[in-house]
């Protein structure tokens, strides 16, 4: 028997096709026939048959394997999250923008491409701001300078893998270099002799979680705000260190046990001792846009930026999914932090809950709450209760597994504030 001879049996998944190869070419549009034609002339006598799309061999060729994307338990926390150290001594990095400024005021004016440079601090999570005129590492180290002036030589620095970065990377190893010689006791105490620069894999934002978090605050509201405006160099970088100052006056837990201490642990404890103030001044969110001074637009949109993110942020202290869960934090004594839209930036209700009143079925909807002024009934809708320590530590672990945050710097840093 010749292999011209043997029979020829032929499967598709396709339904359509099968009707169209048994069929004249001739019922068929011109395309379609075209190939039909072809088929039958060059098979004549194939038996064609149906398989299932899942069973076909040739699906893999056609449409490609179906591939499984590679998972792995989330780790534990890096060391530096949780052991206490100074602040910024172990810092997150990464940039936002671009951001349009001008050069100075005027009509008529060119505008360049500016950054924002975002450093968190990776024990406690406060933020600094500043302002880079580019994206080069030239221009990186200027603002590098100016964060180390004020907060103090990085021991570790952990960034993504941008070459404007890589590139910085070598110029402070350059520089600690060249210092060594002289200054080497100084270099030694301050940094262990030179920044060690760690730099995140390509293509992984998640594991710089705790700095693209401090970036969505910032550049999320700020986007938002900023509108159409073009500010200068000087003007953005006051408004930057306004924003700052909200982002680390948020408050993070009691920072006493005692019920009559209403005074909240802020990121600014930890590098200022105290929480921080802003100067008192006029609100301008009722005044139209187009009557607004320079600095009256510098202060509206300071103040839609706190209004803003404290809302996002007292949702995220207290979120209840469809009001399916019972909330256990309500309880007498508890601090926690009143919504209200009146507060100016930087400054929040706080008080103690002093009595609670259940409902009918038990849980409770109304507590009476203690401010340093007043005493006042609200609805517990309206208010935020702040972690305790021990639920605290599980609040700020995100990425992590089965996670105890170290919590001594916090007290520490709480018995020096009260003395």
């Amino acid at each position: 028997m010749s292999l011209e001879d043997l029979p020829i049996h032929l499967w598709s998944d396709s339904t359509v096709t099968l009707s169209w190869i048994r069929g004249h070419p001739a019922q068929w549009k011109t395309y379609v026939a075209n190939r039909v034609s072809e088929i039958q002339t060059t098979l004549p006598g194939a038996s064609w048959h149906h398989i299932a799309g899942t069973q076909n061999p040739a699906d893999l060729a056609s449409r490609g394997a179906p591939s499984t994307p590679a998972t792995q338990l989330m780790g534990d926390l890096p060391v530096v999250r949780v052991q206490q150290c100074r602040p910024s001594m172990h810092t997150g990095l990464d940039y936002a923008g671009p951001i349009h400024l001008k050069c100075s005021r005027g009509r008529g004016l060119k505008t360049f491409k500016g950054y924002i440079a975002i450093f968190v601090c990776l024990p406690t999570r406060a933020v600094c701001l500043d302002m880079a005129s580019g994206y080069s590492a030239a221009d990186f180290l200027l603002v590098y300078r100016r964060f180390v002036s004020r907060r103090g030589i990085c021991a570790t620095l952990y960034s993504d893998s941008g070459t404007n970065f890589v590139g910085a990377s070598r110029e402070l190893k350059r520089l600690f270099n060249q210092a060594q010689p002289r200054q080497r006791n100084i270099a030694h105490l301050l940094a262990n002799e030179g920044t060690e620069w760690k730099f995140n894999p390509p293509g992984a934002p998640h594991f710089g979680g705790i700095w693209e978090a401090a970036v969505k605050s910032t550049k999320h509201h700020l986007k938002r705000v900023i509108g159409e405006a073009v500010l200068t160099f000087e003007e953005f970088s006051t408004l930057l260190a306004q924003i700052e100052a909200c982002l680390n006056s948020r408050p993070l837990q009691p920072l006493t046990d005692d019920p009559s201490d209403l005074t909240p642990l802020t990121p600014a404890h930890f590098f200022l001792g105290t929480s921080l103030s802003t100067l008192p001044e006029p609100s301008t969110l009722d005044v139209p846009i187009s009557r607004l001074s320079r600095m009256q637009l510098l202060r509206n949109i300071y103040e839609q930026f706190w209004s803003r993110w404290s809302t996002e942020y007292l949702h995220s202290l207290q979120l209840r999914p469809k009001w399916q869960r019972k909330d256990v934090q309500i309880e007498v004594g508890r601090l926690c932090v009143i919504r209200s839209e009146l507060m100016p930036p930087c400054k929040w209700l706080l008080a103690r809950i002093i009595e609670v009143f259940p409902a009918k079925d038990g849980l409770i909807r109304v507590v009476k709450l203690k401010t340093a002024n007043s005493v006042l009934m609200r609805p517990v809708a309206k208010i935020s209760v702040l972690p305790l320590e021990e639920n605290y530590s599980r609040k700020i672990g995100e990425g992590g597994r089965n996670v105890r945050v170290y919590c001594s710097n916090v007290k520490a840093v709480a018995a020096e504030c009260k003395h």
